[in-house]
């Protein structure tokens, strides 16, 4: 239901996009991934996530690349250039607070917060 209501709530942001998840009346979400066009916005996706953190809304990125992890990048010479696919990813994920005792208004303040930082 509440991934359901972040849908509904968000599907006239051109810079948000969820992901294609087969069937997803049948699945239980545990993450609220959603896609942001950081850049057509003018924005970073450090700076969203700082304006959110200082509204109250705490949100994570999910997840980062293996091979931009310190021990890889201490170990290992720069390889983002071989995935490009998931480079696109990492740029634009942003996973939004969705947790057991997360209610329907928490989530209408959520997405009120996330529209008031992108605008």
């Amino acid at each position: 239901e509440l991934m359901q209501l972040y849908r509904e709530l968000l599907k006239d942001e051109e810079a948000i996009q969820f992901l294609d998840v087969p069937d997803d009346d049948h699945v239980m979400f545990h993450l609220c991934v959603v896609l942001i066009d950081f850049s057509s916005l003018g924005l970073t996706k450090s700076e969203v996530m700082i304006q959110l953190r200082e509204q109250g809304v705490g949100t994570q990125v999910h997840y980062i690349p293996l091979y931009r992890h310190p021990f890889f990048t201490k170990k290992h010479r720069e390889v983002s250039e071989y995935f490009p696919e998931m480079e696109k990813y990492y740029e634009r994920c942003l996973s939004l607070p969705l947790y057991y005792d997360l209610t329907k208004k928490d989530v209408k303040n959520v997405v009120k917060v996330l529209k008031k930082t992108l605008h």
